[in-house]
């Protein structure tokens, strides 16, 4: 079977045929555009990180941009077209502005290559007894030893790190790593489309569940191979998806073929979606009334309700005053995030009252629903 990573667990959850086509038979999946921008970015990203940590700096926009420059020449680029490069770029920009705010000082590693045998020892990562493998985006240390592992999204969709099996593993890889000692422990999201960092607390009891999750897909994977030998039907079932993209058998998938498959389906669709969005607002506004007159309603789990929705500016000559006196880099809050600025003026009580001081709170409460992933 080999080792597992979330990425292969992952696929066999989506779907087993797809599985079996890369993992066992050996077809080689065809690299994706999506794929190839989170591999150049990731590429970046690790040797930046080990650049500024070398010259225990921050940041280093200058350098920064020379290596995006570099890889983009480099074969690291892939395939991506040059049409690609300016957004690219953009979103590389934004990414150095969100590392400015990480103390470098606390930078365990880059691209940090774990693994671990079946009773969760670590080894090499190209070990044969490792029953695991993850790779890590970047780790830190934080303020009394707490550790966090970051995982850094360079594709569109936002996800919540309180759900996220990926996070709590890669937690659990570098609680193990540093030889389990008690301490907090933490799992951060990047969004870098979004600029969005997104965080949340890891339990020993999501530790477990992380171990839980690759025992569970391993023993899974181990019966379909068994089923398959005693000669059982339809052990490796294909589940069309999202995991078609880059598909190395999606050709002949008969299970795909029934799906969305050509333009004039992704038309159809997107009819459909009109139709269902135009229709959508007038109730939203109907509901949105009863609730400003009545409450919150809950049906099935969903809530809706009015909730707080936390929005800060702060004046600009003021704030760059402040930091001034207190030799905080403005460098490292300029887009002025509040969390970003909130961690800068940590541990200085000066700092952080002059700040509280002339912060315009504009938060507001915002009308949504809540509940089953909505």
């Amino acid at each position: 079977m080999g080792p597992i990573s979330y990425s292969r667990g992952r696929l066999f959850e989506q779907c087993p045929m797809r599985y079996y086509a890369q993992y066992i038979a050996g077809i080689k999946a065809s690299a994706t555009v999506p794929m190839m921008v989170g591999t150049f970015l990731h590429d970046v990203l690790d040797v930046y990180f080990k650049h500024i940590v070398a010259v225990k700096t921050s940041s280093d926009f200058t350098e920064g941009r020379a290596i995006y420059d570099r890889m983009w020449g480099s074969p690291a680029r892939g395939t991506l077209p040059e049409t690609m490069r300016s957004e690219l770029l953009n979103l590389w920009q934004t990414t150095m502005e969100h590392v400015a705010g990480i103390d470098t000082k606390t930078i365990i590693g880059s691209e940090l290559k774990l693994a671990f045998d079946a009773d969760w020892v670590q080894v090499h990562y190209e070990a044969p007894e490792a029953i695991v493998r993850m790779r890590l985006d970047l780790a830190t240390i934080q303020q009394g030893g707490g550790i966090i592992a970051w995982d850094y999204k360079t594709g569109f969709k936002i996800e919540a790190p309180d759900d996220s099996i990926q996070l709590k593993l890669y937690v659990l890889g570098l609680f193990l790593a540093l030889k389990g000692k008690p301490r907090p422990m933490t799992g951060a999201l990047y969004h870098v489309r979004v600029n969005r960092e997104r965080a949340a607390a890891v339990t020993e009891a999501d530790l477990e569940g992380a171990k839980a999750w690759v025992l569970g897909i391993r023993a899974a994977i181990a019966r379909a191979e068994a089923n398959e030998i005693a000669g059982l039907p339809n052990v490796w079932p294909a589940r069309p998806g999202t995991c078609c993209s880059g598909c190395p058998i999606l050709a002949t998938c008969a299970e795909a073929a029934k799906g969305v498959v050509n333009i004039e389906d992704a038309e159809g669709l997107l009819d459909r979606l009109i139709l269902l969005e135009n229709q959508r607002e007038p109730i939203r506004e109907a509901l949105k009334y009863w609730v400003a007159k009545n409450g919150p309603v809950e049906r099935n789990g969903v809530v809706a309700q009015f909730k707080v929705k936390s929005k800060y500016e702060f004046p600009m000559p003021a704030l760059k005053k402040i930091l001034e006196e207190f030799s905080i880099s403005l460098e490292r809050v300029v887009k002025v995030d509040r969390k970003l600025l909130d961690k800068s003026v940590r541990g200085n009580d000066m700092a952080k009252a002059q700040v509280e001081a002339i912060v315009i709170d504009k938060s507001h409460s915002e009308f949504g629903l809540e509940g089953l992933g909505i």
